[in-house]
Parts: structure tokens; sequence; C-alpha cells
């Protein structure tokens, strides 16, 4: 049975909405804020699943959501970060490669030219 539309869960509902006074609100912290420091994701323990109060019902739908959403989120950003690192290897181990390339031959006239100075008797002015 659905015990979020029963007359006395309606009723609850309209008397805790009456509860709220405007001018109370404007003084309070904002709402995200007050959720993050009562309800963290991170801390989030369910409590009994069959409430019969529809708001406490609606709270832990709430929190088991934005729990899912952390750990997707979590999940996503190392995915991302491994894939950044390999990425990051790749091209630099190509740059490495290409560098290595270009000296060889600077490498080798420098090698020749000293090789001849050896071979050569010096000089005198």
């Amino acid at each position: 049975m659905d015990n979020q539309n029963t007359p006395q869960a309606n009723k609850d509902v309209k008397e805790s909405q009456d509860e709220l006074d405007p001018a109370d609100l404007a003084s309070q912290p904002s709402m995200p804020r007050i959720l993050e420091e009562k309800f963290p994701a991170t801390n989030w323990v369910p409590t009994h699943a069959d409430s019969s109060n529809p708001l406490q019902f609606a709270l832990l739908k709430i929190q088991r959501h934005m729990q899912l959403c952390t750990d997707k989120y979590n999940s996503k950003k190392l995915q991302l970060l491994s894939e950044f690192e390999q990425e990051k290897d790749i091209i630099r181990r190509k740059y490495e490669a290409l560098i290595q390339e270009t000296e060889m031959p600077h490498l080798r006239s420098v090698d020749a030219i000293s090789s001849r100075d050896e071979d050569s008797p010096p000089r005198e002015n």
C-alpha cells in the first residue's frame, strides 16, 4: 500500500509547510549548504526503507541518488585520470623518439669532427 498519498500523510506535509516562516528562511544559510552539512553523501547510511513518513522516504531517495551520483563521478574521474596518464606517456615517448632522431645527425657530425681532430697532428701557428 502506498503511504505517500494517505490523508494523514498529506495533512502532515501541509502542516510542515505551514510551519515555515519566510523570515526564518532568510536568516538561515543556503539550503544546499545545510543539506551538505547535515547529510553528506559520503556518510549516507540508509535507515529502514519502509518509512511511513513520505518526507523521510523522499529524503532517503534523494540521499541515495546523491550517493550514486557521487560514486559515478568518482569512478569517471578515476577513469579519465588513468586515460590521461596513458596518453601523456604515449606522447612523451613519441617526442623523446623524435628528439633522439633529430640529435643523431648532430652527434654523428660532432663525433666525426672530434675523431678527425684526434687523428690529425696538432697545428702550429
